[in-house]
């Protein structure tokens, strides 16, 4: 039998050829191509003194990089020795092995502060449903079974993207502390409750523009000198039950709490808004329906 050692070399090469070209394609596969089995966003934490084994082994258990090998390998080359930075890597999208070996060894978190601004009169409700919307890791659930609702400041804060709840409630309330220092001092001076003030402020978030907020706290005080329901749209529990509600509504904000300790002097007991936030004030309940005609029907 005559064996062409020719052709057979010719063999040899393509098949060589094939399995280089493979190899390549597989290497370039497990360092460039990014892993879609993960969950985005999500958060990983690689703690202080963990091994460059323990953090491959963490990658590949939550579905990022498709070998421990080649990624350990590849922070190694890329200056990494066998330690990488610690801390907490914030991932939105898929990333190829070479580009995660990359991060850890610069200690690229990917977290930036990212502003949320929570309007006055907002509840804890809306507020979760604010960072919920932004902050996709973000725990609505425990933030609505531990927020104290009324003392969580109105402002504009910056968080990383990876904010708990806890922290959330706390930065919040620490602002709300601050900024109502000289309201609760003046409370003492006034000898006036600061919890009620708090309630009476929520109140007027949602019955009052800032500009009225004055005049619409001294028509409730007025119906509390006489032991009168308050009967406010925004605390249906006032039309059944005289005084203050328990607890706050919402949360306010600095002209809500100063018009509460600080209402308008008046001889007013019923006032009422306009479709365009335009309210009218009446000293008898007969004058009051003179206003509702005379305004609700425009």
């Amino acid at each position: 039998m005559k064996v062409d050692f020719l052709q057979l070399k010719q063999k040899h090469k393509f098949f060589l050829a094939c399995a280089i070209v493979s190899f390549v394609v597989f290497t370039l596969v497990f360092i460039f191509a990014p892993l879609t089995k993960a969950p985005f966003p999500q958060i990983v934490e690689i703690s202080k003194g963990s091994t460059l084994n323990q953090a491959a082994s963490l990658l590949k258990d939550r579905n990022l990089i498709y070998s421990k090998f080649v990624f350990k390998a590849l922070v190694v080359l890329q200056g990494g020795k066998r330690n990488i930075v610690a801390g907490d890597y914030y991932f939105t999208e898929p990333h190829g092995t070479a580009s995660l070996a990359r991060r850890f060894v610069k200690g690229n978190f990917g977290l930036e502060l990212e502003k949320i601004t929570i309007p006055e009169g907002l509840t804890n409700k809306q507020i979760a449903n604010l960072f919920k919307l932004q902050f996709s890791l973000f725990d609505d659930e425990y933030f609505l079974k531990n927020a104290p609702q009324g003392y969580l400041f109105p402002d504009t804060y910056s968080f990383f993207p990876n904010v708990s709840a806890k922290s959330v409630i706390g930065r919040m309330q620490d602002v709300f502390n601050t900024k109502t220092e000289g309201i609760k001092n003046n409370t003492i001076t006034l000898k006036r409750n600061f919890a009620n003030i708090v309630i009476l402020a929520s109140i007027l978030e949602e019955e009052a523009k800032p500009e009225d907020m004055k005049m619409v706290s001294g028509v409730l005080a007025n119906r509390l000198a006489i032991n009168m329901p308050l009967q406010v749209d925004a605390a249906t529990s006032t039309y059944k039950t005289k005084g203050i509600p328990l607890v706050p509504i919402s949360n306010p904000g600095l002209s809500a709490l100063e018009a509460a300790l600080y209402p308008a002097k008046n001889d007013y007991l019923y006032y009422l808004s306009d479709l365009k936030g335009k309210i009218y004030y009446a000293k008898t309940f007969d004058e009051h329906q003179t206003n509702r005609e005379l305004y609700l029907n425009k």
